[in-house]
């Protein structure tokens, strides 16, 4: 994005060699403030911007998790983003370049998204310096929009569209701010303070794929909710041998919405009996498992807390 202002500085603006050589002395100068920071930091010189270009697209190492195709993040802004705010943003990549392709953000755009097409390795997240120009973006497609479509204003299918359209902002806007501010930040915090105030005798937590959701284990170190009687582990420790479990209340900690998509229940061996499990904890309500529209459900972390009943005696 940088580089994509220096060129519309030269070839666009066509600004003053000498306000250029200003905004070139400024940047070399925080610049030179990171390599000091860098050097501070990790003990000896580096060059992380050069080494993460290096690494990811020269020596392609971000590939091993995962590549997809060049317009993958076109289908990913309609897939996660908030209807009909999605719309707008995707609308607005081609308008942009059609009314105003003259402007300053839209060949930060244009670059930007350019830039992170080729690689082969794509994530969401990395758009997300995008996010802060997309409200001008937005404002600037409604006003395109709204000069072409002019001719339709006396049009009452149109009056009813534009209506609906407008309220539905409203309306997905007040939704999302009620969910974003009555939940925690961490999701996982939510899982967290009910352990702490439901568990009342010592208690194992199983945990697959790496992810261990009780915080006061993270490396953070946040222990806000810690509980003494919690004990965590992966089910790497127990796949050989369960004899460490018998007895001892199991609890297990799930990252799909439904018992057939878990490694511990398909590979935990006959311990790990999902029929005898009872659902204790949801990140959704499972009503909303029945409207399992386009898939939502697997991309929106449904974690799940199982109790582990105790196998029956014979």
């Amino acid at each position: 994005m940088i580089g994509a202002a220096g060129l519309w500085m030269l070839l666009i603006a066509k600004t003053k060699w000498i306000d250029i050589a200003k905004v070139f002395i400024g940047f070399m100068l925080a610049f030179a403030i990171g390599l000091l920071c860098e050097y501070w930091l990790y003990g000896h010189w580096a060059f992380s911007s050069y080494n993460y270009v290096f690494q990811n697209v020269v020596e392609n190492k971000a590939a091993k998790y995962g590549v997809e195709p060049w317009y993958w993040y076109f289908e990913q802004i309609v897939v996660q983003g908030l209807a009909p705010y999605s719309i707008v943003m995707l609308l607005s990549i081609p308008i942009m370049l059609v009314y105003k392709p003259k402007h300053i953000l839209t060949w930060c755009m244009v670059l930007f998204l350019l830039g992170h097409m080729v690689v082969a390795h794509k994530e969401f997240r990395f758009l997300y310096p995008l996010s802060f120009f997309y409200p001008f973006w937005a404002v600037i497609s409604i006003q395109y929009l709204g000069e072409k479509l002019s001719g339709l204003e006396h049009k009452k299918w149109y009056i009813l569209s534009k209506k609906i359209a407008w309220k539905s902002f409203w309306v997905a806007n007040t939704i999302a701010l009620i969910l974003m501010i009555t939940k925690p930040a961490n999701d996982v915090l939510a899982l967290n303070k009910v352990l702490l105030e439901n568990l009342k005798k010592p208690t194992v937590i199983v945990y697959s794929y790496e992810f261990n959701p009780y915080v006061n284990g993270d490396t953070m170190g946040a222990t806000f909710y810690a509980n003494p009687l919690i004990h965590s582990y992966c089910i790497d420790t127990f796949l050989k041998d369960t004899a460490a479990l018998a007895g001892k209340d199991v609890w297990i900690f799930s990252e799909f919405a439904y018992p057939k998509n878990e490694f511990i229940f398909q590979y935990g061996g006959p311990f790990f009996d999902s029929s005898r499990t009872t659902v204790l904890w949801t990140r959704l309500p499972l009503w909303t498992y029945r409207f399992n529209f386009n898939n939502w459900l697997e991309r929106s972390n449904p974690y799940t807390l199982y109790q582990l009943h105790p196998q029956p005696v014979r």
